[in-house]
């Protein structure tokens, strides 16, 4: 997968991954699972960058943002 399919793709997945059930996860649990991304990606091979992952951030907390209206 490409950079900026990553960075396409994750906010969708983060912001439709729901508890069993049912409902949203907090925004901190969210927020470790990025995090917990990012060193997974870095060490499949150093492909993230802080821009690129702060643009995956505000990218996500927006879109749960807006799901939880």
């Amino acid at each position: 997968m490409s950079d900026e399919e990553i960075n396409y793709s994750v906010p969708f997945f983060i912001a439709n991954m729901k508890k069993r059930d049912g409902t949203h996860f907090p925004p901190t649990t969210l927020r470790h699972i990025v995090l917990q991304l990012k060193k997974f990606l870095e060490l499949q091979g150093g492909r993230v960058t802080d821009v690129s992952f702060m643009l995956m951030v505000s990218a996500v907390l927006s879109a749960v943002c807006l799901s939880v209206k």
